[in-house]
């Protein structure tokens, strides 16, 4: 029964369970590859992901292409780990593929390759069956600001706005009043802001109100930046950082 609580033993008993059985679930594989990954065994883990990965009836492969291509980039792989992630995004039978293009993006961002990182990006946004295009739009427009082409990330996050079938803007509505701000474009931060608060509920809006008073208050327009406060917690009366904002500017 000891042999039960040792790494070694449960990754012996899954490695032996994967091979056994004739389906074995996607869960299997990580449980396994998660094991051999705390026993610093990388590359076990690897092949017990790659496995999975090349079952032609494994579903939900995403998350093992996605810990696999991460594995890879540790031990210094991160071309074999690109091309798995590549083979995910081509691979019809793959739900949620915003995953994989924001996975792929994230390890060439770490090797520096901005300006790979932004096409995969873009590519992902362009697919038509994407979802959640909203977290790819985010990664795409704050690339695009780290390497200074703040207008094109503007731009990105406007069109998005602007379009019907985007979920998930309050974010994209930070970023670019962020943006605009480190462009010198206070006012227009601030035109963008009151527009979201003012038009059709799109969730919570605390956080718009809050980033939005704070730069009322460098423009000089402290009295307007404290109605706003006021506005914010009447409709979100449970929203703490409201309250202490209007502490701090009262």
């Amino acid at each position: 029964m000891e042999k039960l609580g040792q790494p070694d033993y449960a990754a012996s008993i899954l490695k032996r369970t994967l091979l056994t059985r004739d389906n074995p679930s996607t869960f299997l594989y990580l449980s396994c590859a998660k094991i051999l990954f705390h026993m610093r065994n990388l590359n076990e883990a690897i092949d017990v992901l790659k496995t999975g990965i090349s079952r032609p009836k494994m579903k939900e492969k995403r998350q093992l292409i996605q810990m696999c291509a991460e594995l890879l980039f540790r031990q210094g792989q991160i071309n074999e780990g690109l091309d798995i992630l590549a083979n995910g995004i081509e691979d019809p039978a793959i739900e949620n593929k915003f995953a994989l293009y924001h996975a792929c993006s994230n390890l060439m961002a770490k090797e520096g390759r901005i300006k790979e990182a932004i096409k995969i990006l873009t590519e992902g946004i362009n697919a038509p069956a994407i979802k959640n295009k909203s977290v790819l739009i985010q990664a795409c427009a704050k690339l695009l600001d780290r390497v200074g082409r703040r207008d094109e990330a503007v731009e990105l996050l406007q069109a998005a706005l602007n379009k019907p079938g985007i979920t998930g803007v309050t974010p994209l509505y930070q970023i670019c009043a962020k943006i605009m701000v480190k462009d010198r474009r206070r006012k227009d931060a601030i035109q963008l802001l009151t527009g979201a608060i003012n038009g059709p509920r799109i969730g919570n809006l605390a956080s718009l109100y809050q980033l939005c008073s704070e730069l009322m208050v460098k423009e000089g327009q402290k009295s307007k930046a404290k109605e706003l406060v006021i506005e914010g917690i009447n409709i979100y009366p449970k929203d703490k950082s409201l309250k202490k904002y209007l502490k701090r500017i009262t």
